[in-house]
Parts: structure tokens; C-alpha cells; sequence
């Protein structure tokens, strides 16, 4: 392995101080919520905590269904055109078989 594989000093200084400054953040995290604790209760804070966990989810899958609605908007346009195309899979309707489709004796009771 030569040196210019190895991580360098800034590397080292970053990842140091990236797990100082969040070990300080769980500490303050931490104090916040054992004081909230003793003031309010066990039950309260833990209703807060819940709520603020969900909203963040709440956020973060608004943002991520936006997302995936511009990937589907940006699928082939004709796709959406063809009977049984990606979009209409995608929206939950039920793949058609084009008209000229001869399924012949391969049908059960024919």
C-alpha cells in the first residue's frame, strides 16, 4: 500500500473531532431529557419523545414519496400508453392483454 492510500492527517483531525462534537450532543441530549424527566414525569417525556421521533419520520417520508413520485413521472411515455406498461403496474392497475393476444387451447376448460 503506498502513501497516498492511507488517510491523512486532516482525515484523522476530522473523524476526531466529528466524534468529540457528537458525544457532546448526546451528553446535552441526555441532560436535556433526564431533566425534562424529573420535571414532568416519565410518562410525558416519553409521549414527547414518541411524537418527535414520528415527525421526523413523517418529514423524512414526505420528502423520500416526493422523490419517488418524480422518478415514476419520469418513466418513458409510453409506458403509461401500453396496456400492461410499468406505470399502470406501478399504479396498481391490473396488466390487460393487447386485443390480438390468441390464447388457443392453452386455456383451462378449452
Amino acid at each position: 500500500m503506498s502513501d497516498s492510500d492511507e488517510p491523512g492527517s486532516g482525515f484523522w483531525w476530522k473523524l476526531i473531532g466529528g466524534v468529540v462534537l457528537i458525544g457532546i450532543v448526546g451528553l446535552i441530549v441526555v441532560a436535556l431529557l433526564a431533566r425534562a424527566t424529573y420535571a414532568w414525569g416519565f410518562g410525558v417525556v416519553f409521549v414527547a419523545v414518541i411524537v418527535v421521533l414520528l415527525a421526523i419520520a413523517w418529514f423524512y417520508d414526505r420528502r423520500n414519496a416526493r422523490h419517488r413520485a418524480r422518478l415514476r413521472a419520469s418513466e418513458a411515455p409510453l409506458t403509461a400508453r401500453e396496456p400492461g406498461g410499468a406505470a399502470a403496474l406501478s399504479s396498481g392497475e391490473v396488466p390487460l392483454r393487447a386485443p390480438d393476444d390468441d390464447l388457443g387451447d392453452h386455456r383451462i376448460g378449452a
